[in-house]
Order: structure tokens, then C-alpha cells, then sequence
């Protein structure tokens, strides 16, 4: 089942845990935003036969505000949704096999979670289009997926949509990779998109990052924040006070453990640093600034099982 918590700036509890849904069938794939007044949350579950898209409001006390709505309702699967905060409510991109394969469609819903026209197809590839990512730049939509459309190997691609999600920049294919490149994670930094994925072009899996205008061009050879000889993955991308921020788990210490990293404005990695030291294994970092720093927090199986923990301030 999906949970909702709320955190002190020291990630104390505020409150009760409050259990968000309750069906026979498994809640998953949670996305959490904040539109200034309340959460908007979207997650996928079987409760009506099949998986569909899910939508909840949740008061800032973290009440829930009525039963959730239905977003879509196709015979196939749809799994994995990436909700945004917009103008006028929020965009919510997924990916849907209603054709027959998964492909990424986006629709727009209103403040109360109402869809708002119809299902839009994005991609219409022969292959799976996967794991999509979006960012919103106050005008436009940015998305970023992996498909395997040319040869066999995934590869990342990237397309824009107007306010509307009319489809304005058709896909821009980003990574050409003899392996794989795969689970993008994409941001918007006021001028252009910042995207990180998981890629195994050095070995084993590992870390890359590069700068995309709007067009879909990158500022400069894409590069490497870890990984190749230890494996690296789970990235989440966000912004900092010094520019892009970082997070994955990586094993070059034996274990998986928790680094974090920031990289300029101007492209410019210097190194990371390790925010966990368990031996025994951190994996999924998630992030989010608050009080002009930034939380981390990650599932950790120090404890024996798999257990939620918070870093008050990354460095």
C-alpha cells in the first residue's frame, strides 16, 4: 500500500504515518509533488482488474482529501506514472500498453485531479517505451524515456510538449551506446534540462549526466558521475543552491551505499562523496530541498530488513 509521511527539517515525524490506500491488489510506483497549498500524489494499482493510474490529493496537515480518482482506464496496463506541478493543476506522463506494447502517453488534470480532455500518445515505437520522466518549465513539457527503436541496444530519448501536450519537438534521441542506457531522470534549471540516466557503456553499470536545451541538444559530451568498474544506479537528478544535485547508490565500496554529488550550471563534476557507511546496503535515494537544504532519504537494510532512513542535509 502507498504511505504518506511528513518530516521536521530534522526528519522527525510530524504526526501519524497516514496509509493512503487500501485494496486487495498492490499501490506502486508513488509520485509525490507540491503544488503551494496541498500534495498531489499518483501511483498505479490493480484494484479494478488491471493496472491503472491513480490520483490523491493530500491536505498540507496530510489528510487525505476524498477517495482517489481514476485517471485512466484502458484494457491494457498502465504502470509508472511521473506527475508534475503546472498552471493550471498538473501533467501526468505513463507508460500504457493498451496497443499492444508499452508506450508513454501524458494527460493534463485539474487542480481536483479531473482529467482534463483526452489520453495523449506520445511515442509509436515497435518497441517498449520505458520508464518516462518529466519536467515542467512553466510552459512546456519536457519528457526523457528509454526505448530500443534503433537496433536492439535502449537508448535515452527526449521530447517537449506545448501547455496543452501537443507534441512540439518530435523524439530526440540522446545516448548512442553500443550497451544500454536506461531510467532517465530529468530536471528543469530555468534555462534548459539537466538529465541523468543509468548506462552501461564502461562495464558495469554506471552514472551519466548531460544538459539539454529545449531543442533537445546537448550543451556537451554527456559524462560519467560514477560507476563502470563498481556498479552504480537508482540516480535522482534535482537543484541546489550550487546547481544540479545528485543521489544514487553505487557499490564501490562492496556494499551499496548512498553518494551524492553536485555538478555547475556549467557542466563541471568534481566528485562525490558517500553519505551512508552500512556494509550492509542502501539502495533508492530519493531527495528534496527544504529550508535551503537538502534531505535524502533511502530504503536501508542495516537494521535487518529494509527500512526508510533520512539524512538532514546532504553536503
Amino acid at each position: 500500500e502507498i504511505y504518506f509521511a511528513q518530516l521536521e527539517s530534522d526528519g522527525d515525524l510530524i504526526g501519524s504515518q497516514v496509509r493512503v490506500t487500501n485494496d486487495a491488489a498492490s499501490s506502486n510506483a508513488p509520485s509525490l509533488v507540491w503544488n503551494g497549498s496541498e500534495f498531489g500524489l499518483a501511483w498505479h494499482d490493480a484494484r479494478d482488474g488491471n493496472d491503472e493510474i491513480y490520483f490523491v490529493r493530500i491536505s498540507a496537515a496530510g489528510a487525505v482529501m476524498g477517495p482517489p480518482t481514476r485517471v485512466t482506464d484502458s484494457l491494457g496496463v498502465s504502470a509508472y506514472p511521473s506527475l508534475v506541478v503546472n498552471d493550471d493543476g498538473y501533467g501526468l506522463a505513463w507508460e500504457d500498453d493498451r496497443l499492444g506494447h508499452m508506450q508513454v502517453y501524458f494527460t493534463r488534470l485539474d487542480t481536483e485531479g479531473d482529467e482534463i480532455g483526452d489520453d495523449l500518445r506520445i511515442t509509436a515505437t515497435v518497441t517498449a517505451s520505458l520508464a518516462v520522466s518529466m519536467a515542467w518549465t512553466g510552459s512546456i513539457y519536457g519528457l526523457a524515456w528509454h526505448d530500443s527503436r534503433d537496433g536492439g541496444s535502449q537508448e535515452i530519448y527526449f521530447a517537449t510538449l506545448d501547455s496543452l501536450g501537443v507534441q512540439n519537438l518530435v523524439d530526440q534521441r540522446i545516448t548512442n551506446t553500443a550497451t544500454i542506457s536506461l531510467l532517465p531522470n530529468l530536471v528543469w534549471d530555468e534555462s534548459g534540462f539537466g538529465l541523468a540516466w543509468e548506462d552501461g557503456r564502461d562495464g558495469l553499470l554506471s552514472i551519466y549526466f548531460a544538459q539539454l536545451s529545449l531543442a533537445g541538444v546537448k550543451a556537451a559530451p554527456e559524462f560519467s558521475l560514477g560507476g563502470g568498474s563498481f556498479s552504480a544506479r537508482s540516480v535522482e537528478l534535482g537543484m541546489g543552491a550550487n546547481g544540479y544535485e545528485a543521489v544514487w547508490s553505487d557499490s564501490r565500496t562492496g556494499a551499496s551505499e548512498i553518494h551524492y554529488g553536485e555538478v555547475s550550471l556549467a557542466g563541471v563534476f568534481n566528485s562525490s562523496v558517500a553519505l551512508t557507511d552500512t556494509g550492509a546496503g542502501a539502495f533508492e535515494p530519493t531527495m528534496a530541498r527544504a529550508n535551503a537544504q537538502t534531505k535524502v532519504i533511502w530504503q536501508d537494510s542495516r537494521a535487518g530488513l529494509e527500512e526508510l532512513f533520512f539524512q538532514e542535509s546532504a553536503p
